[in-house]
Order: C-alpha cells, then structure tokens, then sequence
C-alpha cells in the first residue's frame, strides 16, 4: 500500500502539486488565528475544494485521499512537536544577572563657575552683614 503512495507520488502532475501546495496553506491559515474569522472560514473552504480535486486527480483516488491523510497527520506531529519544544523552553530557568551598578553623573564642565561659587571679586562677609 505504502509503495503505491510513493509510486504515485512520482507520477503526479504539476496541477496536483498547486493543489497540493494550496491545501497545505489553506489548512495552516485554517489552523491559525491570522486571519480572522471571516478568512478562516474561506481557508478551510479552499482546503476542502483543493483536497477533494487533489485526490480526484489521483488514479486511484483513494491514493489521493491517503496522501491528503498523511499530510494532515504530518503537520499535526509537527505543530506536536514546536510546542512541546515550546513548552520545555518555557519552563527551563532562565539566569538572570544582576544589573550593573551605575555611577552617579558627574557634573560637566561648561568653563564658567558653578552657580553656588561666589564671585571672587563680590565681599561675602560685608554683603551678608550689610543692611539696606
């Protein structure tokens, strides 16, 4: 049985290769939620009409109907597979380092005296003394 899938699989035409191609895309965007409801629903419509003339073109199209299994189950172990893949990544711990201390800004040198400096020809002593 085996071997008469893979004999027919040399065998195929290009249309049952776009009809293939146009299932496996419509079937992953039937899957997945990027494109809304709407076009989820188109998807699956599309598998369905390219799986059924996929395996119409088949001689004999049982063959076309176990190819078309055979890919659901295919991208069904592989969606398996990248989420346990997921879920054991995302349980690992992950090593967090602790951040470096940052050092305090120091003051840029803009050439003129800080703001707090007096200047050095002002008498503080008089002026702080020295009533109006």
């Amino acid at each position: 049985m085996i071997d008469d899938v893979a004999g027919k699989l040399e065998a195929m035409k290009p249309e049952q290769y776009v009809l293939a191609f146009v299932f496996l895309g419509s079937y992953a965007f039937a899957l997945g939620e990027f494109i809304g409801a709407r076009g989820r629903r188109i998807a699956i419509a599309t598998a369905l009409g390219a799986a059924a003339a996929f395996a119409g073109l088949t001689d004999p199209w049982e063959l076309g109907v176990m190819v078309v299994a055979f890919a659901l189950v295919g991208m069904g172990l592989f969606a398996g597979a990248v989420w346990l893949l997921w879920l054991l990544a995302s349980r690992m711990p992950v090593e967090r380092r602790a951040a470096p201390a940052r050092a305090e800004p120091r003051p840029v040198a803009t050439g003129s005296a800080p703001a707090a400096t007096p200047h050095p020809h002002v008498d503080t002593a008089s002026a702080a003394t020295a009533s109006p």
